[in-house]
């Protein structure tokens, strides 16, 4: 493993192991270490802000939409992993990961993996946003056989969630 890579898991273990002792939220803790940057919570996150940054400039996602989705997927956890088997950031399944070309443990490839995924939905779905966030959700074969977004509450909870914070956080910026 690189040796950024494990600066990085390293601080998130401590960083982690010090938001648990607080009795925070694990995205409180995170979102408030924003400008603490001495902090192993510090630097966790200026690693999420960079890539959110380059992914966003890179594949045309706004940067709203990306926090977001990292925040309802993962709640900022880069070391989350769901008992589906998604995994960091962003919650990107091992194939998707693979198909990718990218390790999903690593937050800055997580984000750049997961934001070009959004991308590539956006596109199949010709710009409509609400396809492809419940598509990145469901699954794209799930939208196109329901040829909108699929009734399942899950996903259209999902929807709603990550755009209502987006629009939040575009009002705050």
């Amino acid at each position: 493993m690189e040796p950024d890579v494990l600066a990085c898991r390293l601080a998130v273990l401590q960083w982690l192991k010090a938001a648990q002792q607080a009795g925070s939220s694990t995205y409180t803790a995170i979102h408030t270490s924003h400008s603490a940057d001495s902090s192993s919570g510090g630097n966790v996150q200026r690693v999420i802000d960079n890539a959110v940054k380059q992914a966003a400039s890179k594949y045309g996602v706004p940067e709203s939409i990306i926090r977001s989705v990292i925040a309802q997927e993962s709640s900022m956890n880069p070391e989350a992993h769901s008992s589906a088997g998604a995994i960091g950031l962003m919650q990107l399944m091992p194939s998707t990961a693979e198909a990718l070309g990218m390790n999903p443990w690593d937050p800055a490839q997580n984000i750049d993996g997961g934001t070009r995924y959004l991308a590539q939905l956006l596109s199949e779905f010709h710009g409509d946003m609400n396809l492809a966030l419940a598509a990145y959700n469901a699954g794209p074969a799930a939208v196109r056989a329901n040829r909108g977004i699929p009734p399942y509450p899950e996903t259209q909870a999902y929807v709603k969630s990550v755009l209502a914070r987006a629009a939040s956080w575009d009002a705050t910026v």
